[in-house]
């Protein structure tokens, strides 16, 4: 089967993130990491703010009010390392629980970008493989072969044949008919 196929920007962002958090090991592993940094941070916050509420109790009970005062006046006025370190690690944490959230980030992702891939093409799937040429610059060809094809991934929206450890093909399911569909799942799609 040949078919015209005009990859938008906006499918290539939405493809690249669902492939990378859900089927890349690297990037499962990159998100998986942020979380847990985040949270041990988050936590190293919460700690610190438990331990100095227990040692400002255990002062009010031992020492006279007067005393618990200097104490309290010293340590958020004379000497903002303690309280610098507990907004930090907060703060820190938020952030990099974000990234994981967000990961990858458009702007990684555009800094990657062939901008061939948005122009119109043509695309055969067969038997054989994959094959696209480009309708403004016929000689510029690209062949993936099933055989050198590692996973087929199938999505909601695409169908994401992962080429490389770095490379996959997006296939937007629109560009297909059902009937093409239900075929081309029954001979290729391995997850």
């Amino acid at each position: 089967m040949i078919f015209d196929y005009k990859l938008k920007k906006e499918e290539y962002f939405q493809s690249i993130r669902l492939y990378t958090r859900n089927y890349d090991r690297e990037g499962k592993r990159k998100i998986i990491v942020n979380y847990l940094s985040g949270i041990f941070l988050l936590l190293v916050s919460l700690y610190m703010i438990l331990s100095l509420y227990i040692q400002l109790n255990n002062f009010k009970k031992t020492l006279p009010d007067y005393m618990v005062r200097i104490l309290i006046n010293q340590l958020f006025t004379k000497h903002f390392a303690y309280l610098a370190m507990i907004v930090l690690c907060f703060v820190l944490g938020i952030v990099i629980i974000y990234n994981g959230y967000i990961y990858p980030s458009r702007g990684k992702i555009e800094k990657s970008i062939d901008l061939n891939i948005f122009e119109p093409r043509q695309v055969e799937i067969n038997d054989k493989g994959i094959f696209s040429w480009s309708l403004n610059n016929e000689t510029e060809k690209n062949s993936y072969f099933w055989k050198d094809i590692e996973d087929v991934f199938e999505t909601n929206e695409f169908y994401l044949m992962k080429i490389s450890k770095k490379k996959i093909f997006v296939l937007p399911k629109r560009m297909l008919s059902t009937k093409i569909q239900s075929d081309f799942i029954e001979k290729h799609v391995t997850k």
